[in-house]
């Protein structure tokens, strides 16, 4: 069974289980054997609300154990927030939402994390060797050291202008890493876990209709805030996904 057959009959009034095939349809009393849309499929709100409802209660808990660790060693290690459209972003989104957002690893994550670095470290060899080499030697580390620095300028650009996205949102659905689209209709729900440590970081959390295992993304350093992600998917979901 797909997940687009799935993410339908798991909701559906017309379901039913039948070992050992599992979910079928009580129609035609076979697994399900539809590509993009069913003509039998009946809404089941109540089980959606129950999936829903379990799903809130499992992130609740997690954010109980998290603040009950956080008490014990004083600090709060992980807390998880669902996403919701949020007023602060409505204005830079603003009323058209385009059919494809793409996020990609912001041009600053290079910047702190290679070329700063580097730049200390051309500066720094040099100077702390300056009263323990004589001249030639030193010159040489120069000139390595601004070698080293040009390679990883170099490098860090290349990064920047095919840096591919991370996260896709669009009319059909959000892709990962450029891997399979989850469809609208088998979003369930989405939460921003933010996990405190020395740095904080942040990650997407997908939960799917028809999926049990939750889809983790670290968006930390991606051209977007978490609040800001959660706002426009909810804003995509809101318009796209058709139960």
């Amino acid at each position: 069974m797909t997940d687009i057959e799935f993410s339908y009959c798991k909701v559906c009034k017309n379901r039913g289980i039948k070992y050992p095939l599992g979910i079928i349809c009580k129609i035609s009393q076979d697994k399900p054997q539809f590509k993009q849309d069913c003509m039998h499929y009946d809404f089941d709100n109540e089980e959606y609300q129950t999936l829903k409802n379990n799903c809130t209660k499992y992130y609740s808990s997690l954010n109980e154990k998290g603040n009950s660790l956080g008490r014990r060693v004083n600090i709060n290690t992980i807390t998880y927030e669902q996403t919701h459209i949020s007023d602060k972003s409505q204005s830079k989104l603003g009323s058209r939402l385009p059919l494809t957002m793409e996020f990609k690893r912001s041009a600053t994550h290079y910047l702190f994390s290679h070329i700063i670095p580097s730049l200390f470290f051309i500066i720094g060899i040099p100077y702390y060797f300056k009263n323990k080499m004589n001249d030639d030697i030193i010159k040489i580390l120069v000139i390595v050291s601004v070698t080293f620095f040009i390679g990883i300028m170099i490098w860090a650009a290349k990064q920047v202008i095919f840096n591919k996205p991370k996260i896709i949102l669009d009319n059909k659905g959000i892709r990962i890493d450029g891997k399979d689209l989850i469809i609208w209709r088998d979003v369930l729900m989405t939460q921003i876990k933010t996990k405190h440590e020395q740095f904080t970081h942040e990650y997407l959390c997908i939960s799917q209709i028809s999926m049990t295992q939750n889809i983790e993304v670290n968006i930390q350093n991606l051209n977007v805030m978490g609040w800001q992600l959660g706002h426009y998917i909810e804003t995509y979901k809101m318009k796209y996904q058709k139960l």
